[in-house]
């Protein structure tokens, strides 16, 4: 392949990981147990979510911060192509096409996930979703909308 048609088949590969709803029911026929983790919780509180990963692995957690330093502290690797300076900006159109193809897809993840997750991770999952309901709609939450102010598409 040409690096152009390698990039346009990277891409579309990633549009298809993105619907874990269709991927789910084999991950379950093929392991025991899952911990279904969200990237955004992660980024935004690695110790929580390690807090989390570990004992579901079997695995201690860091009983000091010198411990904890290394999985805190460690590099983060992106992979796949990336333009020089960083990301072009989505145009809001795209983005709202994404939001409303996924949109579906990540309501039947909840679903799936119902009887999965505590009540407290299952609200997170919802509370993800429905974001995306805001964003397909096309609605600004800085204007006040919330969540539940959105039709379902």
């Amino acid at each position: 392949l040409t690096r152009e048609n390698e990039e346009t088949f990277y891409h579309a590969d990633q549009l298809i990981k993105g619907l874990y709803a269709l991927f789910l029911p084999h991950w379950r026929r093929e392991f025991a147990h899952l911990l279904p983790l969200r990237s955004e919780e992660y980024f935004a509180s690695p110790r929580a979510v390690l807090g989390r990963v570990l004992p579901f692995l079997g695995l201690p957690l860091p009983a000091s911060e010198r411990e904890w330093g290394p999985l805190l502290d460690g590099p983060r690797v992106l992979h796949g192509t990336r333009p020089g300076g960083g990301k072009p900006p989505l145009p809001a159109a795209v983005a709202q096409l994404l939001h409303r193809f996924y949109l579906p897809f990540q309501l039947a993840l909840v679903e799936q996930l119902r009887a999965h997750c505590d009540a407290a991770e299952l609200v997170e999952w919802r509370s993800w979703a429905m974001g995306t309901a805001v964003r397909a709609a096309g609605v600004d939450r800085a204007r006040g909308a919330e969540p539940s102010d959105v039709e379902l598409l």
